[in-house]
């Protein structure tokens, strides 16, 4: 595969196939309309720094992600040769050197995705009320973004939004130089309730 330390060789993070769909439904003056996105392709190789990915396996005295426990560990008492990660040893992933951190498609993160990325729903009111009410139209909503995401990631781990994986910013323990570290703001969920007026 190359060199060992050269994640670019599998962890490109580049997305393709993106794509998007518009839904758009009345019926009696109520209204749908959703947007859902995502992208049929992406790889992403965590850096070593991934601490949220890596763990105790990185640092002994770093997180104990709840990932890392359970069935899905090799361990003396549940010798399951299926289980995800290895048998527990600290700094396996702290350098390029270290067995879990030589470049592998064992731990490369299938982060293709699709995500509602807004749902909003409106009742517009009779024309009879609105007219009474020295209107000509009135209507209310309820709207969401961000609402939902599912990724064969969330498989393995779900510390990290397949949409923004992207490094953090310099200020925030983000690896200089790569785009594997994970620690891009994630995308927020935002809710809102309105009202349109119109006179």
């Amino acid at each position: 595969m190359g060199d060992p330390g050269d994640r670019t060789i599998i962890g490109n993070t580049t997305p393709r196939y993106q794509f998007g769909l518009n839904l758009n439904f009345s019926w009696n003056r109520i209204g749908l309309v959703a947007f859902i996105q995502g992208v049929g392709q992406r790889h992403w190789y965590p850096a070593q720094e991934s601490a949220y990915f890596w763990g105790q396996y990185n640092r002994p005295y770093g997180y104990m992600l709840n990932m890392h426990t359970g069935d899905n560990v090799w361990t003396e008492e549940n010798q399951n040769v299926d289980a995800y990660w290895p048998r527990y040893r600290g700094y396996l992933a702290l350098n390029a050197n270290r067995s879990m951190n030589v470049t592998n498609d064992r731990f490369l993160q299938n982060a293709a995705y699709v995500r509602l990325k807004n749902l909003q729903l409106n009742y517009a009111f009779d024309q009879r009320l609105c007219s009474k009410l020295g209107l000509q139209a009135l209507s209310l909503y309820v709207a969401g973004e961000n609402l939902y995401t599912w990724s064969p990631m969330f498989r393995v781990t779900r510390n990290f939004d397949p949409e923004v994986i992207l490094a953090g910013d310099t200020d925030f323990r983000s690896t200089s130089g790569t785009d594997g570290d994970g620690y891009g703001y994630p995308m927020l969920n935002t809710y809102t309730l309105g009202i349109n007026l119109t006179f």
